[in-house]
């Protein structure tokens, strides 16, 4: 057909519509794939709603592996993994409270989360305390501002969890926050990070 050539029976809507058909329908050669069903979601049993200490919060304002982000509106809890310990403030000191199946953890397990020019920050939701680092390299919560030595970076690692980083602006460089030999306080360790699992808990 020449749309040209007044002759010629020219029906460009004819030649859509056969064009679609013949990129469009099927012909009787092809191969249907059929894709499986996709299995329930499921919550893996390290991930359940429920704490791994005693507590009065209702599960239903608990959001296990939430990701870390500033907010008014919620708080979070910090587990260390794996043993599930929880980041609190206890007696002024950042620890990991032990495990117990009678009582809560010691001290204020839950902890605000700010930002400042990008940064983030720990708040203790009882004192106000920003978690952060001293002169002589301790990990403290004692300032009332969130400043350079309160900037904090969360890292998704891999194998679950978060790597906490803290700056230290005389060296210029990201130091991992772990735990300390005493398996109790925190402190800045090398080699590999301590992992944490940030627990929202709505207001």
């Amino acid at each position: 057909m020449d749309p040209n050539d007044p002759n010629d029976d020219y029906d460009p809507d004819s030649v859509s519509s056969a064009y679609s058909s013949a990129i469009c329908t099927p012909t009787t050669s092809t191969t249907t794939f059929t894709l499986p069903p996709s299995p329930p979601p499921t919550i893996p049993p390290s991930l359940s709603p429920s704490l791994p200490f005693p507590t009065t919060i209702s599960p239903s304002r608990i959001t296990r592996d939430a990701p870390p982000w500033p907010s008014t509106t919620h708080a979070y809890i910090l587990l260390h993994l794996p043993s599930q310990r929880p980041l609190t403030l206890h007696n002024g000191k950042p620890i990991l409270s032990p495990l117990s199946d009678s009582s809560p953890p010691p001290g204020c397990p839950t902890w605000i989360i700010s930002e400042e020019d990008g940064w983030l920050g720990l708040r203790n939701a009882a004192s106000g305390k920003q978690l952060g680092r001293n002169w002589p390299g301790e990990v403290v919560a004692e300032a009332d501002h969130h400043k350079w030595w309160e900037f904090l970076c969360a890292r998704r690692h891999p194998e679950g969890g978060y790597v906490l980083l803290i700056v230290n602006c005389v060296a210029h460089a990201m130091e991992k926050i772990g735990v300390a030999d005493d398996g109790r306080s925190l402190a800045l360790r090398k080699g590999e990070p301590a992992r944490w699992e940030f627990i929202k808990v709505e207001s």
